[in-house]
């Protein structure tokens, strides 16, 4: 199933405009993402616009060529989104630089397996009012997390209300959430008006992300 049959629901999408914004992109196609990439699917075939977001200097160089027909509709951005604003240490699989695994988390395996890159953090709502805001006025139907184990940082630190415009539609990779981080995301997303929490499967579970739906999201 794909994002768009997912997230607009009965949405025409082959003839509505959806816009999007996905943070943790990885290289933006197949080629380096084990477990796909939707996002790149979708805006492909329905020729949405939107923004990709990556930390890792390495894969970002991949992420732009592999946009750079789409230059006109989506914009690239590299950058690492965290909690909140400051310097970070990005941790990328030595032997394999583009994996999809880089994390500001320190890995839990050998730490000589890993090198270590200087980057630069920016709240969701810094990314907002610096990217978002300033190219994609009009709307964002949907916002992708894939920070590799910050979602529960990222999401408990903003205040959706400040973000404009609004994203409709959150899909979070929840499957390393504990029982009781789920909880508190699902509570300070309800506070900030999305509900109707669908389970999406991938990389072989049943229940790796979760999408998360505002009460007012549009329906054209």
């Amino acid at each position: 199933m794909s994002i768009a049959s997912m997230a607009c629901g009965a949405r025409n999408l082959i003839s509505t405009q959806v816009t999007f914004v996905q943070v943790g992109a990885n290289c933006g196609s197949y080629e380096c993402a084990v477990c796909g990439e939707p996002i790149w699917m979708d805006q492909k075939k329905f020729q949405w616009r939107g923004m990709v977001v990556e930390p890792n200097p390495t894969t970002f160089k991949l992420l732009a060529q592999n946009y750079a027909n789409a230059s006109d509709r989506v914009s690239a951005v590299n950058a690492a989104v965290c909690g909140a604003d400051g310097p970070a240490t990005l941790y990328v699989d030595a032997a394999h630089p583009t994996a999809e695994t880089a994390s500001i988390h320190r890995p839990e395996a050998d730490p000589s397996a890993f090198a270590r890159v200087d980057v630069t953090c920016l709240s969701l709502e810094s990314l907002w009012r610096h990217h978002v805001a300033t190219r994609l006025p009009g709307r964002v139907d949907i916002l992708q997390l894939d920070t590799e184990k910050l979602e529960h940082a990222i999401i408990l630190a903003t205040n959706f209300s400040k973000l404009a415009p609004r994203p409709d539609h959150i899909l979070y990779e929840s499957v390393h959430l504990s029982d009781e981080e789920y909880l508190e995301v699902r509570i300070h997303l309800e506070r900030h008006g999305y509900s109707s929490f669908w389970k999406w499967p991938g990389c072989g579970e049943a229940e790796h992300d979760t999408l998360a739906s505002h009460r007012d999201a549009r329906k054209d």
